[in-house]
């Protein structure tokens, strides 16, 4: 199953974390393909307090401009730590 997470349920300490950690994945939800606003790859080496700033510029503008909490798939969150394989 295709999954995403509404960008207000990722935190900059998960993030910024530098191992899987399998509690992330309960906090994404099914998704269709078409309803996801933005595809995010997360690299453990990131610098993770820029790509946190940025994605809080482009949550902000998304915000405003759509009233709505923006949909993202973001490998960390909604790939299975347990179960990689069929996540992807």
């Amino acid at each position: 199953l295709f999954r995403a997470v509404p960008l207000d349920r990722v935190t900059q300490e998960a993030m910024a974390l530098s191992r899987p950690d399998p509690a992330l994945h309960e906090l994404s939800e099914t998704a269709m393909l078409e309803g996801v606003d933005a595809f995010v790859s997360h690299s453990w080496v990131d610098d993770s307090d820029a790509k946190w700033v940025q994605l809080q510029a482009w949550r902000k503008d998304f915000v405003a401009c759509n009233k709505r909490e923006p949909l993202v798939w973001i490998d960390k969150y909604c790939i299975s730590a347990h179960d990689v394989e069929n996540s992807l």
